[in-house]
């Protein structure tokens, strides 16, 4: 039997968005989860993979009863294709988890339908009590986590979400999470090489934030007016992490004005972040890879608190990556690392939530 993906049939996360043919799932941790009763389950995923070189395409993993251990782990590496996810020998009722673990930079995802070989209807996990929104950029991603600095170039083969900080953590705090990151990004530039004395400004988070799914509106050609609105009563975060400015300090490079304009933008982002999530408590952090910008995230959180007289919102810095844990490719954070960040950001949640 053939299923589409809607709540009905199946427990969504992250930020999802429909066309006549299907569900977009791009961004990092982009999740389907139900029980199913057959013996053959496959989906029709539909992926812009030849767009992108073997390096970029999308990677999905799927887990069968056991969350701890990827059961498959499928590269999208043509545009249209039935995917098996799992087989079983006889017919008997499993629960599934389908894992986007590549981030929506690169190759993109929908999945048309989910298919069975009976016709037993699919039953949606239940949503947890707590939810946790990240907003980052490559770290939050799990940018090259399966890799290794110097030995491997970057590939979305890599590239694992569930290894990174952000899904750890809520895991550990037992909630749902939806991540909003890209790599190279930030809140007034984007990663900018050292001879490049301009912001890369045009495709920053705190415009990709406000949409359901700013990258694929875009490539559809859609005027930007038409593009879809995020509603935020579709996740009502408790918690809301933020990890940016990591790329933003390529571009301010200690200059008071620059750094003076992140400043201003981090706090506009917050009040729009403030807007859509009333009653959230926010953590503002920094510093696994860089910490150039810390002293501005702090500034920027207690000015908002200030301005607001928020209380709800907190500053935290992650310590400095060091040699002996190892780095991924590209100098990011080896999974050492990021057990090390979901370890603190996970203390500091429990105890400002009381968890």
């Amino acid at each position: 039997m053939e299923f589409r993906v809607t709540p009905e049939n199946v427990k969504i996360l992250g930020r999802y968005l429909y066309d006549e043919n299907g569900c977009w799932l791009n961004f990092s941790a982009s999740t389907l989860e139900f029980d199913c009763t057959c013996s053959r389950l496959e989906a029709k995923i539909h992926s812009n993979a030849t767009s992108w070189n073997d390096q970029f395409h999308t990677r999905v993993a799927v887990f069968i009863d056991d969350m701890e251990t990827e059961a498959n782990r499928i590269t999208l590496d043509t545009d249209d294709a039935t995917y098996l996810l799992h087989e079983e020998p006889a017919i008997r009722t499993f629960h599934v988890k389908i894992v986007k673990l590549s981030e929506a930079a690169f190759g993109k995802m929908r999945i048309d339908s989910i298919i069975t070989d009976t016709d037993s209807p699919l039953v949606p996990a239940p949503y947890k009590t707590r939810k946790i929104e990240f907003i980052g950029d490559s770290i939050t991603c799990g940018y090259g986590i399966e890799g290794v600095l110097g030995v491997d170039p970057f590939k979305t083969a890599q590239e694992n979400c569930l290894k990174a900080f952000a899904c750890r953590s809520a895991k550990a705090l037992d909630a749902d999470c939806q991540l909003i990151s890209w790599s190279a990004n930030g809140t007034t530039s984007g990663w900018v090489d050292p001879d490049v004395d301009e912001p890369s400004d045009g495709f920053l988070i705190p415009m990709i934030y406000q949409y359901t799914d700013a990258a694929y509106s875009n490539d559809s050609g859609l005027a930007k007016e038409l593009w879809e609105r995020w509603d935020s009563s579709r996740f009502t975060p408790d918690v809301i992490v933020l990890n940016l400015g990591t790329n933003d300090a390529s571009y301010t490079r200690g200059i008071p004005e620059r750094i003076d304009r992140y400043v201003r933008e981090y706090v506009a982002f917050l009040e729009d972040i403030r807007k859509n999530n009333p009653f959230a408590t926010i953590f503002c952090t920094l510093g696994a890879m860089d910490q150039a910008l810390c002293p501005a995230v702090e500034r920027a959180t207690h000015e908002y608190a200030e301005k607001y007289k928020d209380n709800k919102i907190h500053y935290m810095p992650y310590e400095l990556q060091i040699e002996e844990d190892g780095y991924a490719p590209d100098n990011h954070p080896s999974e050492k690392t990021h057990i090390k960040m979901s370890k603190k950001l996970i203390a500091k949640i429990k105890e400002v939530m009381e968890w």
